[in-house]
């Protein structure tokens, strides 16, 4: 096989380095280069099996029109071909900021962003350690529900409100969501009564027994 001419760095773990490129005597074609070899020493062995695999699947398909085909394989990896739709890098979700789709905010778990982080003097550390972590983009205290009981009437949220044994329909605004809760910032008020599953056969003016559920903020019923 040709040398492998390195273009950029398409992907970096604990099991190897991507590099998409081209042989040296076909510059005009793109290929991808794994390089398992560049794994940390601890976590080398599992990376040749899974390394293995994606070659077996490569030798499954040669031939098929449509998919990556094996082009070499030596002491540190393989080369394939590059399949010209393949994503390389996801996009970002397209969420609004403020509205998920349902009239709400969208989980803030779901925001894409890029953090940098400083351990000042980093006693302990080692490279391929793995660390979890939290980061709080947002605080706030007040009446909470279950996002269940949150609906959607035409963009506008709204909850329904038990008012001795009647059901009331009743706009509200919503704020952060957290863990299955929504902070409602308006029209609710603490202790009032709750459907804790909106979207239920229950209509505005219905007779109900409410059957009351341990909750936050707002008391919820079962409808």
């Amino acid at each position: 096989m040709a040398e492998f001419v390195s273009e950029t760095v398409l992907k970096r773990d604990v099991f190897s380095e991507t590099r998409k490129g081209h042989l040296a005597d076909d510059p005009q074609t793109p290929v991808i280069r794994r390089i398992v070899s560049a794994a940390p020493w601890w976590s080398r062995p599992l990376a040749w099996v899974l390394a293995r695999r994606e070659i077996a699947a490569l030798e499954a398909v040669r031939g098929i029109e449509g998919t990556p085909q094996l082009l070499a394989t030596d002491r540190d990896g393989l080369v394939r071909s590059l399949i010209r739709s393949e994503p390389y890098q996801m996009p970002e979700p397209n969420y609004p900021r403020d509205l998920d789709g349902y009239g709400r905010q969208p989980p803030q778990a779901d925001w894409p962003g890029k953090a940098r982080i400083a351990l000042p003097g980093g006693d302990g550390l080692r490279v391929g350690a793995f660390a979890r972590g939290t980061i709080e983009v947002a605080r706030s205290e007040g009446l909470v529900l279950p996002v269940t009981a949150i609906a959607d009437d035409g963009g506008v949220s709204t909850v329904q409100v038990v008012k001795d044994g009647v059901v009331d329909t009743r706009e509200v605004k919503t704020g952060l969501t957290d863990a299955g809760l929504i902070e409602v910032t308006d029209g609710l008020a603490e202790g009032e009564l709750v459907v804790s599953k909106a979207g239920t056969f229950l209509r505005s003016g219905d007779k109900v027994k409410p059957q009351v559920v341990a909750g936050a903020g707002a008391t919820g019923v079962k409808g």
